[in-house]
């Protein structure tokens, strides 16, 4: 019989009585031995962990700790069926550890010889010898796999002189399901005190560090991070992703690649090839003076030149910031300076630019001339920062000139741009752009890069200083 309020009775057999399948029962001991009418009966159980796994190893295994007992301890107590007294004995008491409430075979098992006394009994299931999944387990302890599935364990119980296990099976409780949760424990455990596995090291607050041991936010590297690229479209679900394209960083908003504002140009050793190439990257932080390297390669000639990012789809590299017969300047060529670029920088940037710019500081005014236009000046083909200087003449600061026939500046046979002193200005630098009509000599474009070429035989504007482009 169960009794519910507290421990189970195993009644004392008495003479002729029958077990529950009908046969005659034994005859009853005087006290100390029990009865095999088992069938209808269990034992109430006090059940402890005293059982943990070890987790953690260098090969990230999962071991078993010696230092940890691996046993579940079992208490339970057994009374005479008949009298309800206690009983007192040595038996042969067999726990099996099932996944099923009924039936099934065993996931392990295990015999021990228990000393019962006053009808109270004492045992560590897996201490000793026992058997898992049919094979026999010689090392101490359950097998730690026993508890590592999310799913129900029963305990049977199957005394000396029973042919069969006692019902039902009693269902183990989430204490005993701590055994597992000593992989928990100790992976706690590994994680506080740091898990270092090769460089990576994880840090008792959760952060991870690559070449450091230390690590003080969330992922640390010591050392570089290489990023590839992504072809795929921006969208909210890469919002944060970052990308290299070959040529500059971008940032995935949520909508679209935007690129990095980088350093480049900022440095000597990250200068950009021109202007424009530090704008077209993203690294544009405005006008300003940037370290550019037009002939790529080693930065170690790079240097620095003043940049105008704003005007005319920006890009542009200020090459001369002039009056009549500047000087050439080997240093930084400033909107405010009085110069021109030195002839050896001016080359390279020459060779990979396209188009030419040339602004009147006082009234704003701007002519444009692409490099292919240019390359047809007979007298000069914008290839040096050196202007022409066209002897007995009056403009003696030419540029961009080209002529049908000769470099005289006379007849109608002539285009030109010329920082000088116009025969019809009286004080101060003039900027004078002249177009021949009658020979439809042109180069020089006002106002945009498409603008007008006929000119007449001069447009001049009294200019403090003409800055002079290169794009």
């Amino acid at each position: 019989m169960v009794d519910k309020g507290g421990p189970v009775m195993v009644r004392k057999g008495s003479k002729g009585s029958r077990d529950s399948r009908g046969s005659k029962g034994s005859k009853g001991s005087k006290g100390s031995k029990v009865s095999p009418l088992f069938s209808n009966v269990m034992l109430s159980v006090a059940v402890f962990l005293s059982a943990a796994i070890f987790l953690f190893s260098a090969s990230l295994a999962f071991a078993q700790s010696q230092s940890i007992p691996p046993y579940i301890n079992y208490q339970g107590r057994l009374t005479d069926q008949a009298s309800g007294a206690p009983v007192n004995d040595v038996k042969s008491i067999t726990f099996s550890l099932y996944d099923t409430a009924t039936g099934g075979s065993p996931i392990y098992s295990q015999t021990q010889q228990v000393n019962i006394i006053n009808g109270t009994f004492s045992v560590y299931l897996g201490k000793g010898e026992g058997t898992y999944q049919g094979n026999e387990v010689s090392s101490d302890g359950i097998p730690a796999e026993v508890f590592t599935e999310h799913a129900a364990r029963y305990l049977g119980i199957k005394i000396e002189g029973s042919p069969v296990e006692m019902t039902p099976r009693q269902p183990l409780g989430s204490v005993a399901y701590a055994y597992k949760a000593g992989y928990a424990v100790e992976a706690e455990r590994a994680r506080e005190a740091e898990s270092v596995m090769g460089q990576v090291t994880v840090s008792s607050s959760g952060n991870v560090g690559i070449g450091t041991t230390s690590p003080r936010s969330k992922i640390e590297v010591n050392g570089g991070v290489q990023v590839g690229n992504d072809s795929t479209a921006c969208d909210s679900t890469k919002a944060g992703t970052i990308r290299w394209t070959g040529s500059f960083f971008e940032g995935c908003n949520g909508t679209k690649w935007i690129p990095f504002a980088a350093s480049e140009g900022l440095t000597q050793s990250t200068a950009g090839r021109s202007c424009k190439a530090i704008l077209d990257n993203g690294a544009a932080t405005g006008n300003g003076v940037y370290w550019i390297d037009p002939d790529g390669g080693s930065t170690d000639n790079a240097y620095q030149a003043y940049c105008d990012m704003t005007t005319d789809g920006g890009g542009w590299t200020l090459w001369a910031s002039m009056v009549k017969d500047a000087p050439s300047l080997s240093g930084v060529v400033m909107p405010s300076s009085s110069g021109y670029m030195d002839t050896s920088r001016y080359a390279a940037l020459y060779a990979i630019s396209t188009k030419f710019r040339v602004r009147g500081q006082t009234t704003g005014t701007s002519f444009y001339l692409s490099k292919a236009e240019a390359l047809a000046g007979t007298c000069h083909n914008m290839s040096t920062p050196v202007p022409e200087n066209v002897d007995g003449k009056t403009f003696t600061t030419v540029y961009g000139h080209k002529e049908t026939s000769g470099c005289s500046l006379s007849g109608a046979d002539y285009a030109w741009l010329s920082i000088d002193s116009g025969p019809t200005i009286t004080s101060g630098p003039t900027l004078v752009v002249g177009g021949g009509k009658v020979m439809n000599v042109t180069l020089w474009h006002s106002g945009s890069e498409n603008g007008s070429t006929e000119m007449g035989d001069g447009s001049n504007t009294s200019e403090a200083k003409v800055e002079m482009y290169i794009k």
